[in-house]
């Protein structure tokens, strides 16, 4: 029942239309060329670029609902979190992780001080070109008006 719930809770809004569709999806998912999987093919699930975390997690517990090795949690934290980006992965200490929730928890907390660290580094590039357009702007200025006092001193 928790595959299936999984499953239909994926399922992308208005898919499925009436109940022989709905049966049909699910035969689908369940039991036709549903092979089994090895450990080895699941632990080769990588997290795709730019997918959410979510999911993610979603697509890899569908494909651990067809390996029917049983696997403590905590090595299935450490099979996903061996999967991500290593800009991530550097950030993470699963040893203190037993489970799923608290991996989820730790992705997003890192992937948020990445975005904040490049939106600061953004600012702050934005602000270095800033201040040397205007340093370049009254170093011109001056210039200009240094040019106009020689040019009248000349003429006079």
């Amino acid at each position: 029942m928790k595959y299936f719930s999984t499953w239909f809770i994926t399922l992308s809004p208005h898919s499925i239309r009436n109940w022989n569709q709905l049966e049909s999806q699910f035969d689908e998912q369940f039991y036709m060329c549903q092979s089994k999987i090895s450990l080895k093919e699941l632990a080769s699930v990588r997290r795709k670029m730019l997918e959410f975390i979510n999911d993610y997690l979603n697509r890899f517990r569908l494909l651990k609902a067809r390996c029917f090795t049983q696997v403590p949690e905590h090595e299935l934290v450490e099979m996903v979190a061996a999967s991500l980006d290593y800009s991530i992965r550097k950030e993470l200490d699963t040893q203190h992780m037993s489970n799923m929730a608290q991996l989820v928890d730790r992705v997003r907390q890192v992937e948020r001080l990445k975005a904040e660290k490049a939106r600061t580094h953004k600012y702050h590039k934005k602000m270095l070109l800033m201040s040397k357009l205007t340093t370049m702007t009254k170093n011109s200025t001056y210039h200009m008006r240094m040019s106009k006092i020689v040019r009248l001193m000349l003429l006079n």
